[in-house]
């Protein structure tokens, strides 16, 4: 692939809706490489001569996902709305970074993890994926904690814990199993408060809590009766 010219990413950055500090910026996390937005803004009006090699597949890497003037872009299969913005994260695993994901619209987002074990208390499963933001998060959200050998999720208390990455922003589900539904709402049922139980079922179902509660008292006096 030949590369992009000055012109061509500065069309490209503005249909994704970046700054040149933002993409800068973006551009340094997700790829590892140097690149500052005055920089930025002298490739884009033509004014560099050579470019390394990591650099110049970083950019290549980056500006080619945008809408285009069709109306849409194919990335993963898939259409990407032309008035949104997309943001291309790094897919971390196991092993470090495995990859990259995609996410269009707008959640923002500086990280992805691939969940590699089952966690049915917070409803996470082998294979899901944790759409993530390095921000501190607030009381009773999914943070991400950076450990030896992978990462672990706790809901956080308010007391900053040692390695702690980011929150959980956005969970993408794989199909789950019977059994792994079960033992969600098992574990839901036994670990949380009534109050923070009848809140998750209110923000998953788009049911008022006040009806969530009225059906609880209903189950209560029925089995008492």
């Amino acid at each position: 692939m030949s590369f992009l010219s000055g012109a061509e990413i500065s069309r490209k950055r503005k249909w994704m809706r970046l700054s040149q500090r933002k993409a800068a910026d973006l551009i340094e996390k997700m790829y590892g490489v140097k690149i500052s937005h005055s920089y930025l803004s002298l490739i884009e009006k033509g004014r560099v001569d050579s470019i390394g090699s990591d650099l110049r597949d970083a950019l290549l890497d980056f500006f080619k996902v945008s809408p285009c003037e069709n109306g849409s872009t194919k990335q993963n299969g898939s259409g990407v709305d032309p008035s949104g913005t997309v943001h291309r994260i790094p897919l971390f695993g196991k092993e470090g970074v495995q990859g990259y994901l995609d996410i269009a619209g707008p959640v923002l987002a500086d990280f992805a993890l691939a969940a590699a074990s089952d966690d049915p208390e917070k409803g996470i499963f082998r294979g899901d994926i944790l759409v993530c933001r390095k921000t501190k998060p607030s009381e009773g959200d999914l943070a991400v904690v950076r450990k030896a050998g992978g990462f672990a999720y706790i809901f956080y208390s308010g007391q900053d814990p040692a390695g702690i990455w980011g929150t959980a922003v956005l969970i993408l589900k794989k199909s789950l199993t019977a059994e792994h539904h079960a033992a969600a709402i098992d574990a839901a049922a036994a670990g949380l408060s009534e109050d923070r139980l009848v809140g998750e079922l209110a923000r998953r179902t788009g049911l008022k809590q006040v009806d969530i509660f009225r059906s609880l008292a209903v189950l209560k006096k029925f089995s008492r009766d």
